[in-house]
């Protein structure tokens, strides 16, 4: 039902080096916003303008001299009945988002996402203000922009030939109607400058989780199995790493906790693999568009000695959550002796994470 053209033949003047292939975490910048759609039911083909991109399917045409030009050329390869278009600088849109504007297109012919704006306007000219500007009837507009592909080629073939709309929410208002507006993200910003790779997208989640030692399971610590006499005490197999590390992740993407996620009173989750729930949360954090940065996890424990397998732990967290080792930092620690923990009753981890 739907195409997705992704603008990204821009220059990055602003930022001075080419910020679509800038990484964050893992990906690139434009890889990233590819993934928002990619594998989405109802989008049949996916048009990057201006880059190349090693994601199968995915169709690369060159660009034009400007982004007017760029969308005219990508909307050639369209063929599904309605077609987003989406700039490659933004990359930290959420699912939800694209569901209000297939929604509002299908049901309106376009969809535009829109920001108010709190700060007061002025028109400045030779660096003294002439005019103000009524806030409370304009907005920022953002995309991915929706339309009915028909309407916005018909569009495009009524403007001048040297045309340069900024977007096409422009062109479509003013050859076929109005665009029907809805609610855009803060947090959908197009990066222009380099502050904006993070910003008020990163956000950090805190986990803690802590369990008694018992003589009738194994030890589980970050999805391995580790030599000891005791495990830990638990309604799943008491991994307490993985349980901080699963909090902090869900804390970062705004959701309740594993308690509330794989409650102790449900018995599907009775002696459960941890891994296997770390995925749940991987999936929820994918559906907000959202990926791990880094991670910081921290044991404390009197015994066992866990120096020895730090390493093979930290690569096993690594390979779980799909990022490079250097992006996970694992320590052990004791208590020396004191408390609960250094009775040598019970292990605790905790865990911090950043996300984007």
């Amino acid at each position: 039902m739907y195409d997705v053209i992704i603008a990204a033949g821009g220059l990055s003047l602003r930022v001075g080096f080419d910020k679509l292939t800038e990484k964050i975490g893992e990906k690139t910048v434009l890889q990233r916003t590819v993934n928002a759609f990619y594998g989405r039911k109802g989008v049949e083909k996916i048009i990057v303008v201006g880059k190349e991109i090693d994601i199968p399917g995915v169709v690369c045409v060159p660009g034009g001299k400007t982004r007017h030009e760029s969308v005219r050329i990508g909307l050639e390869y369209a063929d599904a009945p309605y077609v987003l278009i989406h700039d490659g600088a933004r990359p930290f849109l959420s699912l939800d988002l694209i569901d209000r504007i297939e929604r509002a297109a299908e049901k309106y012919g376009s969809a535009i996402p829109v920001l108010p704006i709190y700060d007061s306007l002025r028109t400045v000219e030779d660096g003294v203000i002439i005019g103000s500007v009524d806030r409370g009837t304009t907005y920022a507009v953002q995309t991915p922009q929706g339309f009915r592909t028909a309407e916005l080629r018909r569009a495009f073939s009524l403007a001048s030939p040297d045309a340069n709309y900024t977007d096409e929410s422009e062109l479509f208002s003013r050859y076929i109607s109005p665009c029907h507006v809805v609610p855009g993200e803060e947090r959908n910003k197009k990066i222009t400058v380099e502050r904006d790779f993070f910003g008020t997208t990163a956000k950090v989640g805190t986990g803690f989780d802590l369990h008694r030692y018992t003589l009738d399971k194994p030890l589980r610590l970050c999805g391995l199995t580790i030599p000891y006499e005791y495990g830990l005490l638990a309604h799943s197999d008491g991994d307490a790493p993985l349980h901080a590390l699963m909090d902090a992740l869900l804390t970062a993407a705004g959701e309740r906790d594993i308690g509330v996620l794989f409650p102790d009173t449900d018995e599907k989750y009775k002696d459960a693999d941890s891994t296997e729930l770390l995925k749940t949360v991987l999936k929820i954090l994918r559906e907000k568009n959202l990926v791990v940065l880094s991670v910081n996890l921290t044991i404390i424990a009197q015994s066992p000695r866990l120096a020895p397998y730090l390493e093979e732990m930290r690569n096993n967290l690594a390979a779980l959550l799909s990022v490079a080792p250097e992006r996970v930092s694992l320590s052990a620690t004791t208590t020396e002796k004191l408390g609960l923990i250094g009775e040598n009753k019970a292990l605790c981890a905790l865990a911090t994470v950043l996300v984007a």
